[in-house]
């Protein structure tokens, strides 16, 4: 998961992908710290898990598959004006189980699993993920960091707490599930997890500014879905 607090007088907000890790800013020791989570998630005829334990069955449990995880470190060094601040071992993580879609919706502990039909013209993984420009001639390692820094810097800084949900002391995950075209177009973007208080219109508005390059599968753009988990928290 990599994830970018955003620290502001008032409160802050959390970018996050996928579900692999936490990692918070505290503003009294002035650095972030990351809390693992476990990397499987049952998907196949499972309806929940219990969370952080994603391993452990709780209903219908008569198929115990797991999907795969595939996980990359990044280090990153993000500036927020006079202060540096740096992310290490940020977890970048894809879910390789097309069949299923993980709801990110934790309420009282538990994850549910629900299966979707995918279109077959849309992937979740491909060669190359949907980025932003401006990061080709690096090393896999550096580019790879570059493109996450980049499309965390688009979101933050174009990200505002609403109002109303500041006022009514709101807080949460919102979980937007979109779809970047062929032209690193974002299109249908659609809410799964939901926060009262203008959140979700913030998290819409945010994400349908971004432009992506397309990602690619054998060289030709592809049309991929991507999840966005944007967790949002007052101080």
């Amino acid at each position: 998961m990599i994830s970018l607090c955003k620290p502001t007088l008032t409160g802050f907000f959390l970018v996050l992908f996928s579900l692999s890790a936490t990692i918070s800013w505290s503003q009294e020791k002035g650095e972030f710290s990351m809390t693992p989570k476990k990397k499987e998630f049952p998907v196949d005829k499972v309806k929940e898990a219990i969370w952080p334990m994603l391993t452990s069955i709780r209903d219908n449990a008569d198929d115990s598959a797991f999907a795969s995880l595939t996980k990359q470190m990044y280090t990153l060094q993000l500036e927020y004006g006079n202060q540096k601040s740096e992310l290490l071992n940020s977890l970048a993580t894809i879910i390789k189980e097309s069949e299923a879609e993980v709801y990110a919706s934790k309420v009282g502990g538990v994850i549910s699993i629900k299966r979707k039909k995918v279109d077959p013209n849309t992937y979740d993984e491909v060669g190359e993920m949907p980025h932003m420009g401006g990061c080709d001639d690096m090393p896999d390692e550096e580019q790879k960091a570059c493109r996450t820094q980049k499309l965390l810097m688009n979101i933050y800084s174009d990200m505002k707490y609403p109002a109303e949900a500041r006022k009514m002391g709101h807080e949460g995950m919102v979980v937007v599930r979109f779809i970047v075209d062929q032209m690193g177009a974002v299109t249908f973007p659609e809410i799964v997890r939901s926060v009262p208080g203008g959140c979700d219109d913030e998290v819409i508005r945010v994400v349908n500014n971004l432009k992506f390059v397309p990602g690619k599968m054998d060289g030709k753009p592809v049309k991929v879905v991507y999840h966005l988990p944007v967790k949002f928290k007052l101080e």
